[in-house]
């Protein structure tokens, strides 16, 4: 949306007494304090922090003559503005066994992030069309692949052919979090076939 426009709809909004565009090249709101306090010389200035900054992780503390607070809307912050970005690029597709989201998405390639909850595990199943190579991010997993189980460790990997029956399981009592990149003909998610049966056990 361009500049003018968000401007426009946020100067519309009741609680609101200006909107100021400035630049941030350099990945901070120095120019933009720079621009009120020449608005505004005698007045004094506070810069509001919501709940998930500090005094250590936010550039504008250099700024002179400003006054800072933090934990605007309460400590524990349920909707950052980085969350919902990301959530916007990369939504979080819910399963009974946790989620995933997709990272990247190209032809002939698909980049995805698996959240699997303690103690819980996908189905056994087989792509035609693409090949997985799962990476191991956080936690321990064990993988399954053509009846053979594979304990995974911390940036532990595995590759999975086309057509190969494989399955992921958290057997822990903490989060598993597995990177997986599908590559082949075809990065689909209608491509899968699911089969019923009990996990071997891992040797």
């Amino acid at each position: 949306m361009p500049l003018q426009e968000r401007l426009a709809i946020i100067r519309a909004l009741g609680c609101v007494d200006a909107a100021i565009s400035f630049d941030d090249k350099d990945g901070t709101a120095l120019k933009l304090i720079e621009a009120v306090r020449e608005m505004y010389p005698e007045d004094k200035l506070i810069f509001a922090n919501g709940g998930d900054r500090t005094r250590d992780n936010i550039p504008e503390m250099t700024a002179k003559g400003v006054t800072f607070v933090f934990g605007v809307g309460g400590e524990d912050k349920q909707n950052s503005s980085s969350w919902i970005l990301r959530e916007w690029q990369a939504p979080t597709v819910e399963k009974l066994w946790g989620h995933y989201r997709v990272l990247h998405e190209a032809p002939g390639v698909k980049v995805k992030e698996l959240v699997v909850e303690p103690g819980h595990k996908l189905s056994m199943q087989r792509h035609h069309h693409r090949s997985e190579h799962w990476h191991v991010a956080e936690g321990t997993a064990v993988a399954f692949v053509n009846n053979t189980a594979h304990l995974l460790e911390l940036h532990d990997t595995v590759e999975i052919a086309v057509n190969a029956w494989h399955c992921l399981s958290n057997p822990t009592d903490k989060q598993l979090r597995i990177i997986e990149i599908q590559y082949d003909t075809l990065c689909d998610e209608d491509d899968i076939e699911r089969l019923e049966t009990a996990l071997p056990t891992l040797a």
